[in-house]
């Protein structure tokens, strides 16, 4: 069952990524939840992501930057919750400066991501809410479906070490 879909649903303010990956669970959950593993794939090349601190914990939080090739720095913090081990959890996601206080001008974003084993491939579904249209298309229009599809490209790359 190989599923690679990006829906767009201004109706219900989200976006859901669907994403088949040749790899085992415990694998593809490793990718998303260790930071050291994150740090090889989180983000379009020719960005790089850099993790400040992580802690995958409920109530944990990951901040990380985006360096581009000048060497710029586009700071994130997520907060993790309702983390189900190789299976699923949630998050909200947003943009701050690199101490992790939150620009409350660009949207803030809140993920779940489910994880399923099927035969020799791993099946992810990601589920990303906004809270108004407003934000929905903030997002898109800052490239979210470009980049996130070539960032998980990268993960694809990765994971079958290419």
């Amino acid at each position: 069952m190989e599923t690679n879909t990006f829906i767009i649903n201004e109706e219900n303010l989200s976006v859901t990524i669907n994403r088949t990956f040749k790899a085992p669970l415990e694998k593809v959950w490793d990718a998303f939840t260790n930071h050291e593993t994150l740090d090889k794939w989180w983000a379009p090349k020719p960005w790089k992501c850099r993790t400040k601190r992580q802690n995958f914990t409920n109530g944990g939080e990951w901040l990380y930057a985006m360096v581009g090739p000048e060497n710029e720095e586009h700071y994130t913090i997520t907060t993790y919750k309702n983390i189900v081990a190789n299976s699923s959890f949630g998050l909200t996601d947003a943009f701050c400066d690199e101490n992790g206080v939150i620009n409350s001008d660009l949207p803030t974003s809140e993920w779940v991501l489910n994880f399923s084993e099927h035969e020799n491939s791993t099946q992810l579904k990601i589920v990303v809410k906004q809270i108004s249209l407003e934000d929905l298309q903030t997002l898109i229009n800052m490239g979210f479906q470009e980049g996130f599809e070539a960032t998980l490209e990268s993960l694809r790359a990765l994971l079958e070490g290419e």
